[in-house]
Formats: C-alpha cells, structure tokens, sequence
C-alpha cells in the first residue's frame, strides 16, 4: 500500500494527530451507475480485487479504505477480508459506506467475532481491521455499537506506535505519584486503552468541524 497524501504525519512521534485528512475525500452517499457496476463486476469475479483498471474506476470509495488499512498495517490478505465485506454491504445497501449509520455499522461488525465470522463469511482476524477503519473514518463515535472487542488490539491498530508512548508517559507519571509500579497488567492497560479510545472519537467531533 502506498502513502496517500490524505495520511498525515505527526510533529512528533511522541504526539498523536488524527491521522487521516477526510476532506480530501469525496464522501457522496450515493453511489454512481459505474460504481455499481464496479462493485458486482469485483464481487463476482476474485480476480476483481487485483485489477487496477477496475479499482481506478472504484478509487474515491477505495483509497480511503487503502488509508485506515495502511495505517493499521494491515497485510494484504486482512484488507482483502475488509474490502470484500464492506463492498458486499455496499453492493446490498446500494449507497456508499459513507450513508451508513452507526447501526448499520454496528450490524456489520455484529456482537462478538463469532457471528461476524458466521455472518460475513470472512475470518474473524479482519474483524479488528474494519473496527480501527470505522473510527480512523470517522464513521463510528459511540464505541458501543461496535459489540465485544479488544481494546488494547484496537488501540495500537488506530494509535500505532504512540499508543505505547502514551501509556508509559501515565504509568510513570502515576509511579511518579506514588502509586503502584505493576501498572502494567492487562486489566489497567485495558482501561487506558478505553480512555484513549473514547478520547480519540471526542478529538474527531472536534476535528469534524474543519473538514
């Protein structure tokens, strides 16, 4: 996957910024006659997923799926998964992903990893893929309709390398406090992780507005 000019860069490694310029994107909610071509030419074809010409056509509804994807390092076979997922939804909703509702989102990611398995007909291992692409998206905020996950998992798929940064900067700042040092358990760093996630979707309502 290659660097989109949407992908931004942080200052600093230290420091997190939304990581993705949605303005750049075209988020029309409806889908064009071409695309809907597009879209059941690839569903219906596999060899769809590796041809250029038709993703050139699909591009505005791709390259910011290509983006969260790359962001969340991704490899080739789970973004596969997701690609197919959100187009089959695509392809039945007959809208883009961008008109889906939280609850639409919610029914595609369903409860637990089990039924979006069972569901989807993918494996569950891109389940924590298309999660960390709905928040970097901006179209999930209530953390709730996403069911039963792994925070700490999502965590480092949407904060990357200063989600550990930021964990050590409050872990010692509590030793620092006088707290305990074993600050490191599952349990705490998974409460962190949910700080940190639901502090991320509050940055997006703010960052909403300039886009």
């Amino acid at each position: 996957m290659s660097t989109s000019a949407a992908i931004l860069q942080a200052p600093a490694a230290t420091r997190w910024i939304w990581p993705i310029d949605l303005s750049l994107y075209d988020r029309s909610p409806d889908l064009t006659f071409d695309e809907q071509v597009v879209i059941n030419a690839i569903l219906k074809d596999q060899a769809g997923y590796r041809c250029d010409r038709l993703h050139a056509r699909l591009g505005r509804l791709l390259n910011p799926m290509v983006d969260a994807l790359t962001i969340t390092e991704a490899g080739k076979r789970d973004s596969g998964l997701v690609f197919k997922v959100i187009l089959r939804h695509m392809q039945k909703s007959r809208c883009s992903f961008w008109k889906w509702t939280e609850s639409e989102w919610g029914g595609i990611l369903h409860n637990t990893s089990a039924d979006f398995e069972t569901r989807n007909a993918v494996s569950r291992r891109s389940r924590p893929y298309l999660m960390a692409l709905c928040i970097l998206l901006g179209c999930v905020r209530d953390l709730r309709s996403l069911g039963n996950f792994d925070r700490m998992g999502l965590a480092i798929k949407v904060f990357g390398s200063a989600f550990d940064l930021s964990t050590k900067r409050v872990t010692d700042t509590l030793t620092s406090w006088g707290y305990s040092a074993n600050l490191d358990r599952t349990r705490l760093r998974t409460s962190l992780c949910e700080i940190f996630l639901l502090n991320a979707v509050h940055y997006w309502k703010i960052f909403r507005q300039n886009c």
